[in-house]
């Protein structure tokens, strides 16, 4: 039992999610919106509309935000009926990581994950 219990934890370990979503929304005229996706791997996805009232059909890669952490969460928050928009992807031990147009993250913080 304990190997067979090791090697499930291992491939469940390399085993990539999808931790979150969210919609974005940029520029004013025209309007470019859809959904982002964040991965466990940090691999950051987007399913861009045709246009403000009709969903997009095309998935694509954005970015990958680090290759060494596992991501948590993604979160997004506006200002000024959204002219301007944070992203947030945390990871599970509490680095903060930001961005303001999906493509280039920045580490902000630092949460003290007590172990």
């Amino acid at each position: 039992h304990k190997i067979e219990n090791f090697f499930n934890n291992e491939n469940r370990k390399e085993l990539e999610s999808i931790v979150g979503s969210t919609a974005y929304t940029f520029g004013i005229a025209p309007r470019i919106t859809g959904f982002v996706y964040l991965t466990s791997n940090g691999r950051v996805f987007k399913l861009e509309n045709e246009n403000p009232r009709e969903l997009g059909k095309k998935i694509e890669i954005i970015t990958q935000i680090s290759n060494n952490e596992k991501f948590i969460s993604l979160g997004r928050t506006t200002f000024g009926d959204d002219i301007k928009q944070y992203f947030t992807a945390v990871t599970n031990n509490g680095k903060i990581y930001t961005s303001e147009n999906l493509n280039n993250w920045n580490i902000n913080g630092d949460i003290p994950i007590v172990k």
